[in-house]
């Protein structure tokens, strides 16, 4: 019987090894699995955030183009301010001399 008690001792502590082991694997798998789950949420929300940032920007350019319009601006510059074309009289001619020396 004395030979029997370290040889059950023995598959005792493997066993007991193994089943730590096995546990360390699963924790770790399911660790893993769980943080890609969740970094594929958190691309998914920036991508969400992408799109919508995209789509600000699409409005912004739209709306600079409405604002920086020549006609817009004409209109705005005559009901406005009441500008208007220069008439004849008001246009001075620069003229470059060439040097001639």
């Amino acid at each position: 019987m004395k030979k029997q008690a370290p040889v059950r001792r023995r598959t005792a502590a493997v066993s007991i090894f193994v089943v730590f082991m096995l546990f360390i694997l699963l924790f770790t798998y399911s660790s893993l699995n769980l943080k890609s789950i969740d970094y594929g949420y958190k691309m998914q929300a920036l991508n969400q955030q992408v799109e919508t940032l995209e789509i600000e920007i699409d409005k912004l350019r739209a709306e600079r183009a409405f604002l920086v319009s020549l006609e817009r601006v004409d209109r705005l510059a005559r009901s406005r301010l009441g500008l208007a074309p220069p008439t004849p009289d008001q246009v001075i001619r620069a003229v470059r001399r060439s040097r001639e020396n």
